[in-house]
């Protein structure tokens, strides 16, 4: 089940609770209208639908933890003090003292990018959660679509639908894999 858009710090994730749930109750009622011989074409597919909102939900919860992550960290703050460390190291006349400011500007380095990396995978896994939305919004008028049409053409749609889900539900899981190692190469 999806978390309730309010209960969501992330401006973003809450629109997509919002257009995940309207979604779902879109193609219930599209599944309702259609008739049973049509239904049956499509009810294997459904289970992917389930797995999908199953990758959504993971997803908004990682953008949901990035986002209360990000909320406290300032890149420009951070940039300006890269800035300042390196200032300070050219005008450092102890070579001693110089060295330190150096490996403290690489720690530094190394913090922006890691909040950029951080950032990254935010935006990744909102292109991802748009893929998906898109998906699931596009089911509706295929299934309505179905209806009209004749037998064979209505089991070769019926397979389209399926082979289209699963492939997103692998691409998915392959991406929730890697933004798992990103993010634990980052933190």
């Amino acid at each position: 089940t999806f978390p309730e858009a309010a209960s969501l710090q992330d401006p973003l994730s809450r629109e997509f609770i919002v257009s995940l749930k309207k979604a779902r109750v879109n193609l219930e009622n599209r599944l309702k209208e259609t008739p049973s011989h049509v239904r049956k074409e499509v009810m294997a597919s459904l289970g992917t639908v389930a797995d999908l909102e199953r990758h959504a939900v993971q997803l908004l919860v990682r953008s949901e933890d990035l986002y209360q992550y990000l909320q406290t960290q300032d890149g420009d703050t951070i940039r300006k003090e890269y800035r300042q460390i390196e200032q300070a190291a050219q005008n450092a006349r102890d070579p001693a003292a110089r060295e330190e400011f150096q490996r403290a500007q690489l720690a530094k380095g190394e913090q922006l990018r890691a909040l950029e990396d951080l950032l990254d995978a935010r935006e990744r896994i909102h292109a991802n959660l748009a893929r998906l939305l898109a998906t699931l919004d596009a089911l509706s008028p295929k299934l309505v679509r179905m209806r009209a049409l004749d037998a064979q053409a209505l089991d070769n749609a019926g397979g389209d639908i399926s082979r289209e889900l699963d492939s997103m539900n692998q691409e998915i899981g392959l991406f929730e894999e890697t933004l798992n190692t990103t993010l634990t190469e980052t933190r």
